[in-house]
C-alpha cells in the first residue's frame, strides 16, 4: 500500500515532516530543537518555514500558519489552524507534482506525455524520472 507522503519530492517531504513535527509537539517547538532534529542551518529553517507559510496560505487563505516568537525562540502553529492538520497535510500531497501526474494518468482519457509535461512545468527527463518513481511505488 502506498502511503500518501511517498508521492512527495524531497523538498516537499522535508516540509511535510517539519510541519508534522510541530503539530505533534502540541503546536509549539523551540528553534533549537528544530535545528538539532532536522540538521539544518537557521537560514534554511527560516526559508522552509516561509515556504510552508506561502504554500499553506493559498489553501487556508488566512495568513501564516507557522509563527515565530522571538522572546521564547519558539515556532508555533497559530491557534486557528490547530484543527486543520489533516487538511494541510493532504494539501501537500494533492499539490505534489507526482500526485498530479498520477491523477492525470488515472482521470484524463486524453492525456499525453507532452500535455502532462506542460501542465506540470517539468522537463521530459524529469517526467520520466517521476513516472519511474510512481511505478516503483505502485509495484
Amino acid at each position: 500500500m502506498v502511503k500518501k507522503f511517498q508521492l512527495l519530492d524531497s523538498h516537499d517531504l522535508f516540509e511535510y515532516k517539519l510541519i508534522t513535527y510541530i503539530f505533534d509537539r502540541d503546536c509549539s517547538v523551540s528553534k533549537k530543537e528544530l535545528l538539532e532534529n532536522f540538521f539544518v542551518t537557521s537560514r534554511t529553517l527560516k526559508t522552509m518555514i516561509e515556504s510552508i507559510n506561502e504554500r499553506v496560505t493559498v489553501y487556508v487563505n488566512s495568513g501564516d500558519i507557522i509563527l515565530f516568537d522571538p522572546y521564547t525562540k519558539c515556532y508555533f502553529i497559530d491557534r486557528k489552524f490547530k484543527n486543520l492538520k489533516i487538511n494541510i497535510l493532504s494539501e501537500y500531497v494533492t499539490t505534489s507534482v507526482n500526485f498530479k501526474i498520477l491523477d492525470s494518468i488515472l482521470n484524463d482519457n486524453h492525456i499525453t506525455i507532452e500535455k502532462c509535461i506542460r501542465q506540470n512545468a517539468i522537463s521530459r527527463a524529469n517526467f520520466f524520472r517521476r513516472l519511474k518513481q510512481i511505478n516503483n511505488l505502485l509495484n
